[in-house]
């Protein structure tokens, strides 16, 4: 992996399953954060729109808040977090929705969100799911929960009068 796409800050040895994309300056503990940023807190530092810097089935829970609205193209997006899950694992997103203001007031947003978005990508709407296969993603999830939050529903995040889009679903995957 070219070292200015990918770069350890912490050389740390300590294996870790749990991966917060786009962590910043707010990164999980227990996580490897990943971030384009060099300043950010992050142990990897890589550009997510290009192939990510992981392994394939590695794993095991996938953080993604504030994170996915920054990356170029949503297909690649879902394929690449798809490609790196193991079996089951979950992934838990947190993205602006493009219900309310939150996801266009940012000018480092490129891509856009929102409940009926990650249809594309789940076994649970069989027709949207193909037309996603048609477009090139090549993975499958289930969801296990989704819902819309607005600032007065949230005391686990400030979001400022913003309405976010909430998923949890798993990687769709056989055993290996």
């Amino acid at each position: 992996m070219d070292s200015l796409i990918c770069r350890m800050i912490n050389n740390s040895k300590k294996y870790c399953d749990q991966l917060d994309i786009c962590c910043g300056f707010k990164k999980q503990h227990n996580y490897i954060g990943v971030d384009i940023d060099i300043n950010s807190q992050a142990d990897i530092i890589a550009d997510l729109n290009k192939i990510w810097p992981f392994k394939d089935n590695t794993f095991n829970k996938i953080r993604a808040y504030d994170a996915i609205e920054h990356l170029i193209n949503p297909i690649h997006i879902m394929n690449e977090i798809w490609r790196i899950s193991k079996y089951n694992a979950e992934i838990d997103i947190f993205v602006p929705s493009t219900d309310g203001r939150g996801a266009f007031q940012d000018p480092t947003h490129v891509s856009y969100w929102n409940l009926n978005s990650f249809w594309y990508y789940v076994i649970n709407n069989p027709i949207l799911f193909k037309i996603g296969r048609s477009y090139g993603f090549k993975g499958c999830f289930t969801i296990k929960n989704k819902s819309d939050i607005y600032n007065e529903e949230c005391e686990e995040f400030d979001v400022s009068g913003i309405i976010y889009t909430r998923v949890k679903m798993f990687a769709v995957k056989k055993r290996m």
